[in-house]
Parts: C-alpha cells; sequence; structure tokens
C-alpha cells in the first residue's frame, strides 16, 4: 500500500515572485534504505499551493505528501513566508491530519499565530538539500534521517485546505505534575503518611485541562485519547505511529526533566574540593542523565517498525532542583531551564537565610519567594532559558497562591506540582483549585512579553564563581563545606555570604527588584544598570556603567526600632564524671512573637513544629553539624570545639553566642 504525507507550506521571498506556480510539484524517494521497516517514509511530493496575503506579507501554501511503507497515511499543512529551514522564517498556520482523522491547527493560545512542534521544529518536519541547503525542488533532499532522490516533476492538482480543529497550546505557561495519577483520598494527610494512588480516569483529566493544566504525563491509554487536547503531554515512547508523533505541536519529548544535579552531585563532594571544583561536579551531574535526554530517541531507534537513520531526537530539558542556587552550574551544563522544588514556609527559610547569613530579613512571604526566583530568573537570562517552580506539599497553604502569581507575574514559564512520597504530595484538590487561581490570573494578566519580562530587574548581585547561597547555610549543601570555612583568599564562607544577604535584604525592603547570578560564563551585566559584585576577598563593588564603588561592608537598609530586643543566653558545661561530655543549654528572650523557625510538620501529630534554638557545631576535624533544640548533651573528641547558638523572631531579628571547649585526650 501507498502512504501519503501532504505537507501544505506557504512560501514568501522578499520583493520577489513565489517559489512556482500553484499545483507545482515534486516527488522524491527514499535512497539506501533497503527492506524499509512498516513506519518508514519511502516517498513523497512537495506541491506548491496558493499564495495569500497577511498584514501585508505574501506567503504561499506548500504540500508535503509522503508514502509510508505500511500504507498509513497523513497530513501536514502550513502557511509561511519563507522556505521551511530559513532562518527568520514566518508561520501563519500549521495544521496536522493523520489518516482520515480530523485535521489538527495548533496555534499560540495567546497570540493566535501557528505553533510548530519544539522538538527540532522544520529540521524534522521538512527536507533539506544533501548539502544543507533550503533550496526549493533539490534533486536530492535529506528527510527523517535519509536520503531521497527527485523522480519526478510535474503540474497536479492543489491540495484543498482541509477543516480544522484549533488546538491552542500555551508554551510560556505549562501546568501541570511529574506523575500520571492522583490521591485517592481527596484531602490532605496532616501526618506523614503515604497517599493511596490511582491512575488519572478520563474524567480527571477533564477536570484538570478545565481548571487550566497543560502539562501531562500519560500511559499509552491516556496518550491516545490527549492527543487532540489542547494540553503538552510527555510521550510515553511506546508504541504510537512513526514520524506521525513527530508532527504534534504538543507532544513533549520522552522525558521532561533532569532530576536534581545539584543534590546528586553533593555524593561525590569531598572535604579537599575547592568551589570551582565543585560547580563542575553539578555541572557533570547535569550531564551524567542521557537516560533522560535520550530517552525518546532510544525507544524509537530499538524499535523493529522504525529506522531513525541519522536522525537524532535528543533533546535538552530543564532541571527539577531543590537546591536552588546550583541552577546556573546547571544551566553551564546545558540544561534549558530550571524548576524550583518549592517547599516554601514563611517561618522557615527566611529566619534561617538571618541565622546563617547574619541578615534581618522579615518573613514575609514575597520576600521568601523572591530570593528563591532571583537565582531562576538570573541564570535564565544570562543562558537564553527559562524559568520555573513546583509547589510541594510542605509549601504552606497561605503561600502557595503567591507562588503562582508572582511567579506568573515575573516571567515563569513552569508551573507545576509534586505528587507523590508522602508529605511532599499537593492533594488532587490543591492543585486544582490552585489552577483554577491561576489560570484566572493568567486571563486578568494576558500576553505577557516573556523576553522583557526576563530581562525586567535592573540590579544583580553578582556571587564569585563556584559560591552558592542556600537557606540551609552550607555550600552546596554540604557539611564539609560550612560557612567557617575559608576561601583561597582567606576570608570566611560566612563573611562573603553575610554581604550578599544583607545586600539582599536591603533591595527587598525597598521594593527594587533584582536577580542573582554568578560572575563567569561570560557574565559582563548586560542590561543591569546596578551591579553588586561579592567579592571572595571580603570587599563589596558597586558597578553602574563605567562607575565603580568599592565597600568593605554592605549597605544595611533601614530598619524599625524595635520595642524589645532577642536576646539569647547560651551556656556549656563539663561534666564532671566524663571529661568528654557536655552540656548545651541556651535560652532566648525578648523579640516578637511567635519565635524560632518553622521545621515543617510533626511525622506522627501532625502538627507545625517551631523550634526556639538552632545549634552550630564546628568539629576539631573540620566537619559541621546542625543541632536543633535548647539543651543537648554531648560526647566530643578530643581538640578545639565551636558552638554557636542562636534564634530568630518575626521581625527577623536575630540573636546569636559563641562558645569554646577543649577536650583533652
Amino acid at each position: 500500500m501507498s502512504y501519503f504525507i501532504l505537507l501544505e507550506v506557504a512560501v514568501t521571498l522578499v520583493g520577489a515572485i513565489p517559489f512556482g506556480s500553484p499545483g507545482q510539484s515534486a516527488h522524491y524517494t527514499v535512497t539506501g534504505l533497503f527492506d524499509p521497516p512498516d513506519q518508514n517514509v519511502v516517498e513523497f511530493s512537495i506541491t506548491l499551493g496558493n499564495t495569500e496575503f497577511q498584514a501585508d506579507v505574501r506567503y504561499q501554501w506548500i504540500h508535503l505528501k509522503g508514502v509510508k511503507q505500511n500504507g498509513q497515511s497523513y497530513t501536514m499543512s502550513a502557511l509561511v513566508d519563507g522556505w521551511p529551514g530559513d532562518p527568520g522564517i514566518r508561520t501563519a498556520r500549521y495544521l496536522f491530519q493523520e489518516a482520515d482523522a480530523p485535521a489538527w491547527e495548533y496555534v499560540h493560545a495567546s497570540t493566535g499565530e501557528a505553533f510548530l512542534p519544539e522538538l527540532r521544529g522544520w529540521s524534522i518536519l521538512f527536507p533539506t538539500g544533501v548539502d544543507g541547503s533550503k533550496e526549493p525542488f533539490a534533486d536530492r533532499v535529506h528527510y527523517l534521517g535519509f536520503d531521497f532522490v527527485l523522480t519526478e516533476e510535474q503540474q497536479t492538482e492543489i491540495p484543498r485546505i482541509p477543516p480544522t480543529k484549533r488546538i491552542p497550546l500555551r508554551p510560556d505557561m505549562r501546568i501541570g505534575t511529574g506523575r500520571n495519577f492522583r490521591d485517592v483520598e481527596g484531602g490532605r494527610l496532616l501526618a506523614n503518611e503515604e497517599y493511596e494512588y490511582t491512575p488519572y480516569s478520563q474524567e480527571d483529566m477533564e477536570e484538570l485541562i478545565a481548571a487550566g493544566f497543560n502539562h501531562f504525563w500519560v500511559s499509552e491509554e491516556q496518550y491516545e485519547w490527549m492527543q487532540g487536547q489542547p494540553v503538552f503531554a510527555v510521550h510515553p515512547r511506546r508504541g504510537d505511529r512513526y514520524p506521525e508523533m513527530l508532527y504534534r505541536s504538543n507532544m513533549v519529548g520522552g522525558h521532561a526533566y533532569y532530576d536534581e544535579p545539584g543534590w546528586r552531585a553533593q555524593r561525590k563532594i569531598r572535604p579537599e574540593h575547592t568551589l570551582t571544583e565543585i560547580a563542575q561536579l553539578v555541572v557533570e551531574a547535569t550531564q551524567e542523565q542521557p537516560s533522560r535526554t535520550e530517552s525518546f530517541h532510544r525507544t524509537l531507534a530499538g524499535r523493529p517498525d522504525i529506522s531513525l537513520g541519522d536522525l537524532d531526537l535528543r533533546h535538552p530539558l530543564p532541571s527539577w532542583e531543590t537546591a536552588v542556587s546550583t541552577v546556573w552550574y546547571q544551566m553551564r551544563a546545558g540544561a534549558i531551564g530550571a524548576v524550583h522544588e518549592g517547599r516554601y514556609v514563611t517561618y522557615g527559610q527566611p529566619l534561617a537565610l538571618n541565622f546563617h547569613y547574619g541578615c534581618q530579613i522579615p518573613p514575609y512571604p514575597e520576600y521568601l519567594l523572591r530570593y528563591y526566583y532571583a537565582f531562576l530568573r538570573g541564570a535564565a537570562r544570562h543562558f537564553g532559558g527559562n524559568w520555573g517552580m513546583a509547589i510541594y506539599g510542605q509549601t504552606e497553604a497561605q503561600v502557595a497562591p503567591l507562588a503562582f502569581t508572582l511567579a506568573y507575574d515575573m516571567g515563569a514559564r513552569y508551573f507545576w506540582f509534586w505528587t507523590s512520597d508522602h508529605a511532599a504530595h499537593v492533594p488532587y484538590p490543591e492543585q486544582v483549585n490552585l489552577t483554577r487561581l491561576l489560570t484566572s490570573h493568567a486571563r486578568q494578566h494576558p500576553n505577557r512579553d516573556m523576553d522583557a519580562l526576563l530581562h525586567v530587574a535592573k540590579t544583580a548581585i553578582v556571587l564569585p564563581d563556584g559560591y552558592t547561597f542556600e537557606w540551609s547555610g552550607l555550600l552546596y549543601n554540604h557539611p564539609a563545606h560550612h560557612l567557617e570555612r575559608t576561601n583561597e583568599q582567606g576570608v570566611t564562607h560566612r563573611q562573603v555570604l553575610h554581604n550578599a544577604a544583607v545586600e539582599m535584604e536591603r533591595l527587598l525592603r525597598l521594593g527594587i527588584d533584582f536577580d542573582i547570578v554568578v560572575d563567569a560564563d561570560g557574565f559582563d551585566g548586560e542590561g543591569y544598570e546596578e551591579l553588586i559584585y561579592v567579592r571572595s576577598h571580603g570587599m563589596i563593588s558597586i558597578v553602574r556603567g563605567d562607575a565603580e564603588e568599592i565597600l568593605e561592608i554592605p549597605r544595611t537598609p533601614p530598619r524599625p526600632n524595635h520595642q524589645t530586643t532577642l536576646k539569647i543566653e547560651a551556656t556549656l558545661q563539663r561534666n564532671s564524671e566524663n571529661p568528654r561530655q557536655v552540656n548545651l543549654r541556651a535560652v532566648s528572650s525578648g523579640g516578637s512573637p511567635p519565635l524560632g523557625m518553622d521545621i515543617g510538620r510533626d511525622s506522627e501529630t501532625g502538627e507545625r513544629q517551631r523550634i526556639l534554638v538552632i545549634w552550630e557545631h564546628y568539629r576539631p576535624d573540620g566537619s559541621y553539624r546542625l543541632l536543633r533544640g535548647t539543651e543537648h548533651s554531648l560526647a566530643l573528641d578530643p581538640g578545639h570545639h565551636r558552638f554557636r547558638a542562636g534564634t530568630a523572631d518575626s521581625y527577623g531579628q536575630i540573636a546569636d553566642q559563641w562558645l569554646e571547649v577543649d577536650i583533652s585526650e
């Protein structure tokens, strides 16, 4: 049986006549593929269609009509102003029809413009000359991994444009999860219990789509129904028709993200590593996930009914990451974006930042979110990528709506949920409600200029290469690289990052939008009006245009005068019976309630836990540990030990006290 692919594309050269008369057609046959598999294209024809004017631009239809070995058929039609593959080509319409199914017309939901598949675009959809040229009707062309030769030219009937079903897509706002199932409880489990899950039914997916979901992981069965919906779907890889799958604009490749390169790098971090060496470990951890980049390609290449030839279907991905300040190094590695694992707790991360870095950031939800988003947007801006965030079950209910809407207003592309694993799971009803809220917000603020939003900040905090700035107080969240360690300049990491933290506090309190970037990878500050370089030698450089100001200390912002001062009194007592045993005790007083840091829900009761005192313990071997709670009894190894006890309040005030003890052999 013969199989025909029909591609209808309109082409106009600026100041030139169309490529040929409507109906002009060229027929091609595959060469070099013996005993073709069932799904492979073996012949196709290109036919020119009519010309049209849109907004004073002349377009012409082109039809690509092909033959597949098993006789199945599909049709693709597009209206463009240049030969497919030419730089700067504009596509007015893009249609796709499989066999006798209805034709689908893919459009950008916000602009109404044609929306082509993102997986390689025209380089896959349309043949090119074997030498890479884009000349019409070349004698020999390359298409879908194989060479084809011109066998006939003729004048034919102009293919008609069929009625279409419009599929509006929002590539700039992708709402979804990393799973294809939901919980059956229909509500939150406060204790750290595991939920029971069941695959999405069609009714579930219809409800989610109605709410605004448009990014799905699906099974083969779910994908069959999902193909014609106005949503993106990560392809299940197995089964399906080839090459038809490549022409669906709502098909995402075989995976959607790199999994936590910043955390994965931890297993290779050693105390002797420099910070730039650890940054390289993050780069390598990003690049060491070929199973995700190559999953779609490898699955298709392994099918006996397909031969890919030299067609490369590997595709880059964004990373999904907890350690937000490592995303710069992940984009350095080739990630096309970053999605933050959001566990946003108002009295959690801001107070931890204050405790570790000596700033006084009030625990306001917007301040918390802008700290995280500054890393994401800064890296995306420099590397030309995208960014987004994901709500996790640990996020406070009162913060989650703002997390979505603020990210939207700042230019985020990804809006995801984590939907498994005990307390990290976001229950299904909450997913629906938050998605409805975000979708409503987007309707009220349509037509985002994503490039303008990416470049809206005029101020950037610039960290030294290799540095991270995590709320844990550990570089790369690794205990061997704590804040009391010194860098190559002899300056403690705490001093370097204290400078960054106080400058960030200043920007937050003054309402100045900012990014956080790294002084590496060719960063030159283009587009920023003020650059706050936090130097590894402990100084700060404020650069505005050609002017530079050197500061020895950060610019402390105006802070309110508090009626009561937060205090802490810490004591260390030696055990008379055991010389290596010490008892630590710290008491906080004053300040503004609530005192202490929120560390999440109790795993048994589900009640939120607040820690009044946090201890840092610096051991003789250079290692570090964090102790939570007012009192501790410790058996210590011989050597010099340092302890830091601290507390924080709701105004962002901190109080700390250092204690030291020597333990003899």
